[in-house]
């Protein structure tokens, strides 16, 4: 198992020719290999899918899950030809080519259509989908461990690390990250290709590499940071050891090539037709970007930057609460730092990292475990935060790398060199030169592992209750719909709902229907705002939307009073008809942007402060110095963006979240008022609640002289 890492020559030179039959010790060897992988994949059957498979539980919450599921079972559709445009689907509408402001699963939709051409529900597929993305992770991931020559438990063990890994669970809300299968994969292959300077296996490593980016964007701009890390150091390695490398590596090159000629071809077919899926996904996503001019701020990029501490942060263990104290990470969106891998897998962790540098005796695993190591090393060093500093600033500048926000989400793809590092430590304190104790310390923690996989509470909501609500607001609309001609269906909320929650009832309402719906949810946003949709949002939407359109020259033949005669209003409240002749009493009307010396002559002052049930209701008022008049509806609106600030906590990374329009056109010298309402933070604690200024699309009021408005009441949230 453990063979010196220069017998990698002797298997090159014997690479091409028949292998010998097995023996009766491997045939023996790869039994064990198949009944460990169906022993792990029961028992993750059991801990991991049972729930969602038996029990009518759906993996996530009802936001992204149901934002991933209407993606899906769009893409659905249009296979089965009940869908017009796959590029366009109906949220947001009138906007178009949506389907690229987030992921469009694009490698892995087949999945889920799969499983719905067999009669299974939207939410029994798409927890079907979500199951598939780790256990084919983990299927790869055993592979992997099995061709490395690591024993039967160590790969199911170090497979269960790659697929199942606490981040990846906490992350279980963002389905599209479950699908992890091309990150083992060409990772050994790139080994192979290197180490035996062979052509199939870098060409392999390629289409594995291509097959992540369709199935994640995310990840695959993650493996090819760790990719382009691995080879870097290999080379580096390689160039101080001759002996890691045949003696004739273009001569090898070339032999693979001439032995291999039919897996080559087939590689390259394969790879050129990836490549061209990969070029035309991320095209789209650029076009999009461009139109819509969608970039992530570097504050917003900051705020979700791994951190020192976010390597030891995981709330979903019941200990972790025990070890650390509760303000040990007190940094912005935290919920997206928690990537600690568990005690179990720390120990494996540090066992490794001493073997490689420790032992004497030189293994294939030990030096593909260290270059792993020093290449994860790598990766986390040039995209941790530093209080405020970190060479991903630099990273961030490249073409399309500022559209990715989540930095701490490339704990998913470290998962795989920790693992090679972790497995390594295992099997050597396995061998059988191994002191009784060293054994049992391997086998406790490899229990460990599983037990705290098995033990994390896993994210879900009801796919009854989901089902109920939306066919509930499906009869509604069809009552209202009457004669109406290609209706627009708009589902308002309550000021006590969640803004998500709204608008994805509003699409998957739509989608059942086969109406477009101004309703919208998205990793990214048209120009129109994300606001808890009320009686004035379609006027808003389709203001902005025939705004958004003459600036590009755009014709669709759609008009103001088109649009809003064809829409049909759900909700808690009843609205005056939906013609702009209706709404003139609001005095809001549709003008040019305010310019940027407006700022230092807009003040905002607090009137009251409210807890309500689950949000927060902050009234204020706006007053205009200037002498422009500010419309209400503009290419760059003038909108209120709000954040809670932990009281002791610096907020200079803090980024400002939400929106909501102004009340009215605010004339010169003159003022209006209006009420926030924003939702509690989940954390509890005692915040201080700030609300600034945007002039959406175009430039942030405080950065020009408005100042930020701070309420002097603390908010303080509770638990539940």
């Amino acid at each position: 198992n453990l063979g010196p890492a220069n017998n990698l020559q002797t298997a090159m030179t014997g690479h091409f020719m028949s292998p010998p039959p097995a023996t009766r010790g491997e045939r023996q060897l790869k039994c064990a290999h198949v009944l460990s992988l169906l022993a792990f994949t029961l028992y993750f059957f059991a801990t991991f899918a049972r729930p969602f498979v038996f029990s009518g539980a759906v993996p996530g919450d009802p936001g992204d899950a149901r934002f991933n599921m209407y993606i899906l079972e769009h893409t659905y559709q249009w296979l089965s030809g009940r869908s017009v445009d796959l590029l366009s689907p109906p949220f947001f509408y009138p906007y178009p080519y949506a389907i690229f402001f987030s992921d469009t699963h694009a490698g892995t939709s087949f999945i889920y259509a799969l499983f719905r051409s067999f009669g299974a529900s939207e939410y029994t597929s798409f927890s079907l989908w979500t199951i598939s993305g780790y256990l084919t992770t983990f299927w790869a991931s055993y592979y992997v461990f099995y061709k490395l020559k690591f024993n039967p438990y160590v790969a199911g063990i170090a497979a269960a690390i790659v697929a199942f890994n606490l981040p990846s669970l906490m992350q279980l809300g963002h389905a599209q990250l479950s699908f992890r299968f091309g990150i083992p994969l060409s990772v050994f292959f790139a080994w192979s290709a290197l180490a035996r300077a062979h052509a199939p296996s870098g060409l392999a490593a390629l289409c594995w590499f291509l097959a992540q980016i369709l199935a994640s964007i995310y990840l695959g701009v993650f493996l090819a940071l760790f990719l382009l890390a691995f080879v870097v150091v290999f080379l580096v390695i390689a160039r101080f050891n001759p002996h890691l490398v045949p003696p004739d590596p273009l001569r090898c090159l070339m032999q693979s090539v001439e032995h291999a000629r039919t897996r080559t071809a087939i590689l390259s077919a394969l790879a050129l037709v990836l490549g061209a899926a990969v070029a035309a996904l991320l095209a789209g996503h650029a076009w999009v970007a461009n139109l819509y001019q969608i970039r992530r701020e570097w504050l917003e990029v900051e705020a979700m930057l791994p951190r020192p501490s976010s390597y030891l942060l995981m709330d979903g263990l019941a200990y972790w609460s025990a070890l650390f104290p509760p303000d040990f990470f007190s940094g912005p969106m935290k919920h997206e730092h928690n990537i600690f891998f568990g005690l179990p897998v720390l120990m494996l962790f540090a066992a490794g990292v001493y073997c490689v540098f420790s032992c004497r005796e030189e293994t294939q695993q030990g030096l593909l475990a260290r270059i792993a190591l020093i290449a994860a090393f790598l990766v986390i060093a040039a995209t941790v935060n530093i209080q405020g500093w970190s060479i991903y600033g630099i990273i961030y500048q490249l073409p399309g790398l500022n559209a990715i926000r989540a930095v701490t989400r490339i704990s998913l793809m470290l998962a795989m060199p920790f693992a090679l590092v972790g497995a390594y430590g295992l099997a050597r304190m396995m061998t059988p030169s191994s002191a009784g104790g060293a054994k049992l310390c391997a086998a406790g923690l490899s229990v460990l592992v599983l037990a705290e996989i098995g033990a994390i509470e896993l994210p879900s909501y009801s796919a009854q209750a989901d089902a109920a609500r939306v066919d509930r607001l499906v009869a509604l609309a069809r009552q209202k719909k009457l004669t109406q001609e290609n209706p627009i269906l708009g589902v308002l909320g309550f000021y006590d709902q969640s803004i998500t929650v709204v608008n994805l009832d509003g699409m998957l309402a739509g989608q059942k229907l086969g109406w477009p719906t101004f309703n919208g949810y998205s990793g990214a946003l048209p120009a129109s705002p994300y606001v808890l949709p009320a009686c004035e949002t379609p006027l808003e939407v389709y203001s902005q939307y025939l705004d958004w359109r003459s600036l590009r020259s755009r014709d669709d033949g759609h008009s103001l009073d088109e649009l809003m005669s064809r829409t049909k209003l759900i909700g808690p409240t009843d609205c005056p008809g939906l013609s702009q002749q209706a709404w003139k009493q609001h005095v809001a009307t549709r003008g040019v942007p305010p310019p940027e010396s407006v700022a230092a002559q807009i003040e905002l002052s607090a009137l009251s402060l409210e807890i309500k049930k689950g949000y927060l209701a902050a009234s204020l008022k706006i007053e205009n110095h200037s002498s422009f008049y500010i419309s209400k509806w503009s290419a760059g609106p003038i909108r209120f963006s709000w954040r809670f600030v932990k009281v002791g906590a610096g907020n200079e990374t803090q980024p400002f979240d939400g929106r909501q329009s102004i009340a009215s056109d605010l004339p010169a010298a003159s003022s209006s008022t209006s009420t926030i309402l924003a939702p509690l933070p989940s954390e509890p604690g005692s915040y201080m609640f700030q609300v600034t200024v945007v002039s959406e699309n175009r430039f942030w009021l405080q950065d020009r002289g408005t100042k930020i408005l701070t309420f002097s009441k603390p908010v303080d949230v509770q638990r539940n």
